[in-house]
């Protein structure tokens, strides 16, 4: 397995990325894939590469990209489901499904990590739902409970 920044030529698959990091309870019927076309949800991949801050690794298995992970400074009015605050990257995460529970995550977010800290990052945030097992993985690699907005969790970690 591979890892590498996110080049230009991959930006085409942002949108399929985008639709798996959406996480749907056992049982629930995934959302169409039009979903990642609402506005609060577009925010994290529209115009990608522009935004101060916007920074992403992926994971490559013989060539094929199986994994995202990725990271947007949202400014006041226009925050993502983790904002904590105007300086704050919020970082989202995506594995095919065929390829979870193998360790890729850990290991991308630990490369989204330096990439960060390589600009003096001090911390970053995500969202995530309750029910998401990726909760406990988010709390062994370093993220602290920010805030609680019902049925997710907003998280935080110092670099």
């Amino acid at each position: 397995m591979k890892f590498r920044p996110l080049e230009k030529d991959d930006h085409s698959l942002l949108p399929k990325f985008l639709y798996q990091a959406i996480f749907v309870p056992p049982g629930d019927q995934k959302p169409s894939t039009a979903i990642i076309n609402e506005p609060e949800i577009l925010r994290y991949i529209i115009n990608w590469g522009v935004m101060n801050g916007d920074k992403a690794i992926v994971a490559e298995a013989n060539t094929k990209i199986i994994g995202m992970a990725w990271g947007r400074i949202f400014k006041f009015p226009g925050t993502g489901y983790g904002y904590i605050n105007d300086d704050t990257p919020e970082i989202s995460i995506s594995i095919l499904p065929e390829y979870r529970n193998q360790g890729v995550r850990t290991k991308l977010l630990k490369k989204l990590f330096r990439a960060y800290k390589k600009d003096k990052t001090s911390q970053l945030s995500l969202s995530v739902d309750k029910r998401n097992p990726a909760l406990e993985l988010y709390k062994k690699i370093g993220f602290r409970e920010f805030g609680d907005k019902g049925q997710a969790i907003t998280m935080i970690k110092h670099l």
